[in-house]
């Protein structure tokens, strides 16, 4: 999988893992984990998601990197009505995220990864991580939604990407997870063929 699907996924139209409102894990978490205002937040590809609005709304500075220049236009446009402070402090990049690292975005005291992760590959996602390594600052928070399911009913995305994966791809970063769902038998993923499947949310210390 290149590049390529993601882009035309958002040519034409099919983004349903797009969500309209602000993420509720995002706003039981996020506070909690990133304490006073005006710290740095990434949200990898992010798309137009409403979150990127939420940090800035809470007086932090946000980047949000993705793929799609359709994305971001959208973004742009969906959230001009916003206050400008907030706006402001939002910067939303059309780029390859895998192809970037500190020199160009900077280091950050969070990382928003709303099922970007499951987005990936296997080779893609160790790649991601080690971006991530280096774009985190010592003693900062990756904060993670991810899916578990058996890969072999599903060839994703969204990826299956379980807990255990997670200490293999950030060796050395304390894990703990914050809410494991409950294993479901119906929704959008058993149409596809899924038998049980779960969403979960943990956190990564750098």
């Amino acid at each position: 999988m290149d590049n390529s699907f993601w882009i035309d996924r958002w040519q034409e139209g099919r983004i349903g893992f797009h969500q309209e409102q602000v993420h509720p894990d995002l706003i039981a978490f996020g506070d909690v984990l990133l304490g006073q205002p005006g710290k740095r937040v990434l949200v990898p590809l992010c798309g137009k998601t409403r979150d990127l609005l939420w940090f800035a709304e809470q007086g932090h500075t946000v980047v949000g990197v993705d793929l799609s220049e359709l994305a971001v236009e959208q973004w742009k446009a969906e959230n001009r009505g916003a206050s400008k402070a907030a706006y402001d402090r939002v910067e939303v990049q059309c780029e390859d995220l895998l192809e970037l690292g500190p020199e160009t975005l900077g280091t950050f005291d969070l990382i928003w990864d709303r099922a970007a992760l499951v987005a990936l590959d296997p080779e893609r996602r160790k790649r991601y991580a080690k971006v991530l390594q280096k774009l985190l600052k010592p003693g900062g928070h990756l904060l993670i939604n991810s899916f578990e399911y058996d890969q072999s009913e599903m060839a994703g995305p969204p990826h299956s990407v379980p807990p255990e994966e997670l200490r293999d791809l950030y060796p050395g970063w304390e894990w703990k997870p914050l809410r494991l769902g409950d294993w479901q038998t119906e929704g959008k993923f058993r149409a596809r063929g899924v038998s049980q499947f779960r969403a979960y949310l943990g956190v990564l210390k750098a």
